[in-house]
């Protein structure tokens, strides 16, 4: 075997990408990420802030929407519902391994990320303090519980849901191909992968508007950074942070069959 085909066999190894390769390409994009803004104040210390703004709003309050809509005699709510449902078990039994694979690629890249970033930055003098510390490490640990869940999740797929799903379809395979065990357990665990990519996509928002945030303290209310601070406010602060913990939690109990094992026992 020449070197090339040695090279190509090791960097598609699983174990390689998810230990190597993720957490690489994540520190790599934290050094760049911490070089693109050069620092103009070294000396600068605390929690930046964007600069202040006056925001003016215009409010229209339209009346009685909720009564117009009621004569429509359709429930579009309800049928929202279902296509979720219906759109969570067939990705779960089709698509599980390829979803918790690519989860844990972006986890890993992101943890590396968020702590070669601050890492940098830190040694660039941009950024000081125990408080800074802490929000990305609540990223990177966000992260690494990802994978831990993701990782949970891994051993738990059903061969045979795949196989079943493409021979009876979607409605088959709900009232047909399994039981209500069965139909409950893809339930329970489709809504616990997506609660952690939840949780991934929040660390990630978390660790952009921070980045942002500090990018733009450096480059004194750079338009770019202004604007992505303010695109990405809602992953931040004490919202972002609540609803990470408590998606974490529940996928957690998703995941681990606590929750099925509740309604199976109703």
């Amino acid at each position: 075997m020449d070197v090339g085909s040695s090279l190509s066999s090791w960097a598609l190894n699983p174990l390689v990408k998810d230990w190597f390769l993720s957490p690489f390409i994540g520190a790599v994009m934290g050094a760049l990420f911490t070089a693109f803004v050069s620092s103009k104040d070294s000396n600068r210390s605390g929690l930046p802030q964007p600069p202040a703004r006056t925001i003016y709003e215009t409010r229209v309050v339209y009346q009685n929407s909720a009564k117009s809509r009621q004569g429509d005699g359709g429930n579009p709510e309800l049928g929202f519902a279902f296509v979720v449902l219906g759109a969570v078990i067939y990705l779960y039994a089709v698509h599980a391994a390829k979803i918790i694979d690519a989860g844990l690629h972006v986890a890993y890249s992101s943890a590396a990320f968020s702590v070669c970033f601050f890492a940098f930055s830190l040694w660039r003098g941009r950024i000081l303090g125990y408080q800074w510390a802490g929000i990305f490490l609540f990223s990177a640990l966000m992260a690494w519980g990802s994978t831990i869940l993701l990782g949970m999740a891994q051993v738990r797929i059903v061969p045979w849901f795949a196989d079943a799903m493409t021979k009876h379809g979607i409605v088959g395979f709900y009232l047909n191909a399994v039981d209500e065990h069965g139909r409950s357990y893809a339930i329970t665990q489709g809504f616990g992968i997506a609660c952690t990519w939840l949780v991934l996509l929040f660390s990630i928002g978390w660790a952009i508007h921070y980045i942002a945030l500090v990018n733009n303290f450096a480059a004194d209310g750079n338009k770019l950074w202004s604007g992505i601070v303010r695109l990405t406010k809602v992953f931040s602060g004490a919202f972002g942070a609540g609803f990470s913990i408590v998606m974490l939690i529940l996928s957690y109990f998703l995941i681990d069959g606590t929750i099925m094992n509740l309604w199976l026992n109703r």
